[in-house]
């Protein structure tokens, strides 16, 4: 856990700013430059606004005082503002963003670059600045360990890089997606992204990100036992952090040598390594940092046998994680302490430190646990009362088309005559009565598929999850907190499923998305995250005379119901590395080809290839037509011809 806290901090000023390519006296020198053009400006217009700006951000690289930095970049935003300036507001903001977090107020640079996304908005600024700002905003989220706000932005940042084809990528988003990936155990795909990652860095010409990429990856070679690989990124990351004159990031590249060298059994090699990484530590001012720099001396000394040395380094790490208040770290040089206890026989201090140790744990894990439990139940009342709120709307349209239908045939009857009017209320009651029946079977028809789906994707996963709650209070009252904290795992997963059960069922019931295009695009990125987990390269092709076409509410469930178990059995069992999905319309009808270069399969042996069946049903209930095609060896071909 230290390693990761400690990754988290020595992120530095790179969480908001994409392109920081220069070194400290070069950031000094700009910033000279600047304030000299502001003294010969007279006019305080957008010019000046945008070199108030832009003075302000290279004082935060280039000063050591980020209360002036900020202090100017206020100002910046202010005039900025009153001119109603896009440009001038978002660099006045980055340098918020970047002096709050010198100021070891992370927190503080969320909410000014969540107001930035705001202003981006607002102000119409190019769709770079956005991505750039979700990126970062999704890494300074990772960095305060709030993972679920970092995956939701790093994805919007994914979606408008692939939409826009932005360019340069941002090697913050990369590195994000490799944390998250670190943290659900995939550590090889963890190692492919910070690899892509470096590469944008290189492309980029960004040494500081280049080396902090580095410096993750070693962690994960770490994780893996592959202690060479890491030594070697280690030191690379600390050559480039010194090159960049990035002293956090070498603080950290320090700190990871030590642990590395420790772990492959050369504490003397280490030891100079965690020295170096405490004085930069100390000269930072970084808490968190010099408290594991402390925990890395102490680990060397206790593999030196030198138990009074490595004892009050323990402490000293325990000391500051007191001070600044964080639990999971003194939880683990609480640990640490007590096993040193043991290994010096003194039983006594050692069960004082295991009382000490289990009590941090016990208040994390009820902490944790609160927090998930409060977070689902909210989010799953928030969806299904939003969902409901639809439904309300759409049916109080409904009767306000009804009245007015109503009033204008009342004032057409007037106008016709007595005769007319006879005439007029029979025909109008005969065809009211067949509308209002039709709408009352589409209603009823809607609301059977809606409890039908509630009941079958939701009512036995909240079962679940009721039956679990009762367990893990079990647990817990028998003193079990690991296996009560797998039942919170399982609980936590249920609610993620219930929640895009729901989102399904939303989705398909809203009006807005009566188009191929909203179709095709769901497809598209339903299907994306399945190829690339098998490394099947995947093309989706949509003509563009099939984007705003219509269709009803049957034909877009069923429509995207057999896409989606297409995709599955493609992604499950064709085990081919090329597929495409395509939509293209043929006179009045929409076609719709999914196929690989897979195993294929033996046509006669359809019976075993689940879902098949239903997806044949589906086709036929939208009036329809599903062909299947496969040899063994030449790959799978399934064509869906529908009139939408």
């Amino acid at each position: 856990m230290s390693l990761s806290c400690l990754r988290f901090i020595t992120l530095g000023l790179a969480l908001v700013c994409l392109k920081l390519t220069v070194a400290k006296s070069q950031s000094v020198q700009k910033a000279d430059s600047l304030a000299q053009q502001l003294k010969k400006m007279k006019s305080r217009d957008t010019a000046y606004a945008l070199t108030l700006g832009n003075y302000a951000y290279e004082l935060v690289y280039g000063s050591d005082n980020p209360q002036q930095a900020d202090s100017i970049a206020r100002q910046a935003e202010r005039l900025s503002r009153q001119l109603n300036f896009g440009p001038g507001i978002y660099k006045a903001t980055v340098a918020q963003a970047g002096a709050q977090f010198q100021l070891n107020k992370p927190e503080e640079a969320v909410l000014r670059l969540r107001q930035l996304l705001v202003d981006i908005d607002r102000y119409k600024m190019p769709v770079e600045d956005k991505y750039k700002t979700l990126s970062n905003l999704g890494v300074t989220y990772r960095a305060l360990g709030r993972t679920k706000e970092a995956l939701e932005v790093v994805m919007q940042a994914v979606q408008l890089e692939t939409r826009y084809a932005i360019r340069p990528r941002s090697e913050n988003v990369r590195r994000t997606l490799g944390f998250l990936f670190r943290a659900s155990g995939q550590t090889n795909k963890a190692i492919s992204y910070l690899l892509e990652g470096i590469a944008i860095s290189r492309e980029n010409n960004d040494l500081n990100s280049q080396a902090t990429l580095e410096v993750d990856l070693a962690k994960l070679y770490n994780d893996l036992g592959q202690y060479q690989q890491a030594i070697d990124a280690y030191t690379k990351g600390l050559a480039h952090s010194r090159q960049g004159g990035y002293t956090s990031t070498q603080a950290d590249a320090l700190n990871g040598l030590a642990y590395t060298y420790n772990h492959a059994n050369q504490p003397q090699k280490a030891l100079p390594f965690a020295r170096q990484g405490l004085q930069l530590a100390k000269r930072l001012d970084f808490k968190r940092i010099i408290a594991n720099s402390h925990y890395a001396l102490g680990i060397i000394y206790q593999s030196l046998k030198q138990y009074s040395d490595a004892e009050t380094e323990f402490q000293q790490a325990s000391a500051i994680a007191q001070e600044t208040d964080d639990l999971d770290n003194k939880q683990l040089y609480v640990t640490s302490l007590a096993e040193l206890a043991a290994l010096r026989h003194d039983y006594r201090t050692a069960y004082t430190y295991q009382l000490q140790q289990q009590q941090l744990k016990d208040s994390l894990m009820s902490n944790e646990q609160k927090e998930r439990t409060d977070e689902l139940v909210s989010r799953y009342e928030s969806e299904k009362k939003e969902a409901q709120i639809k439904l309300f709307g759409q049916q109080a349209q409904l009767r306000d088309k009804e009245l007015a239908v109503k009033q204008w045939q009342t004032s057409a009857l007037l106008i016709g005559g007595l005769l007319i009017v006879l005439l007029g209320i029979a025909i109008s009651t005969w065809l009211l009565n067949r509308a209002r029946i039709r709408r009352l079977q589409e209603a009823q028809q809607l609301r059977k598929q809606i409890a039908h789906d509630l009941h079958d994707e939701v009512g036995s996963t909240l079962s679940s999850i009721s039956m679990l709650s009762g367990h893990t209070d079990t647990l817990l009252s028998q003193n079990q907190p690991e296996t009560a904290q797998k039942m919170v795992q399982k609980i936590y997963s249920d609610a993620r499923q219930i929640l895009e059960s729901i989102d399904e069922i939303i989705w398909t019931i809203n009006p807005g998305n009566d188009s191929l295009q909203r179709i095709a695009q769901r497809l598209r990125d339903y299907a994306q995250p399945l190829m690339e987990s098998k490394e099947i390269h995947f093309s989706f092709q949509t003509d563009p005379n099939v984007e705003d076409v219509p269709v009803s509410m049957e034909v877009r469930r069923n429509l995207y119901l057999i896409g989606k178990e297409a995709i599955n059995n493609l992604v499950k069992h064709s085990q081919a590395t090329h597929a495409t999905v395509r939509f293209q319309r043929r006179d009045s009808q929409l076609q719709v080809l999914i196929e690989d270069n897979g195993q294929g399969f033996e046509q006669g042996q359809v019976g075993q290839r689940t879902g098949q069946a239903s997806m044949q049903q589906r086709a036929e209930a939208m009036g329809g037509s599903l062909e299947v095609k496969s040899t063994p060896g030449h790959g799978t071909r399934l064509q869906l011809v529908v009139s939408p």
